[in-house]
């Protein structure tokens, strides 16, 4: 057996036993707790809904240069909840700016931090 051989046999051995720790550690982690705790019924609709329009917001932005993905990721979000929407991400208008969510105070205080 060659020196090079030896290192490789010895750092697989130290790999394995890493992966048997990391695999023993998470076996015997307490399972994780939900995001949102009890009693925030309405804090989840929120957390939910926003995610679900950002979600569906940069699909619309990213589907004329990742065509094949984002036509997937529409039809499973938009599809499978609304069944008036257009068949295709590629048939909805192109996005455009809601001057209602533009917040000048906001704005403003983000450019001082």
């Amino acid at each position: 057996m060659t020196r090079l051989d030896t290192i490789a046999s010895q750092s697989a051995a130290k790999g394995t036993a890493v992966l048997r720790r990391g695999a023993v550690e998470l076996v015997r982690a307490p399972p994780p707790q939900p995001l949102l705790g009890e009693g925030m019924e309405q804090d989840k609709v929120n957390a939910y809904l926003t995610l679900y329009t950002a979600l569906v917001t940069t699909v619309k932005a990213a589907a004329p240069m990742v065509p094949f993905i984002t036509e997937s990721i529409y039809r499973n979000l938009v599809c499978s909840v609304d069944k008036n929407a257009p068949i295709s991400v590629h048939l909805r208008d192109f996005l455009t700016a809601n001057e209602a969510w533009i917040d000048p105070a906001l704005e403003d205080n983000m450019e001082v931090a």
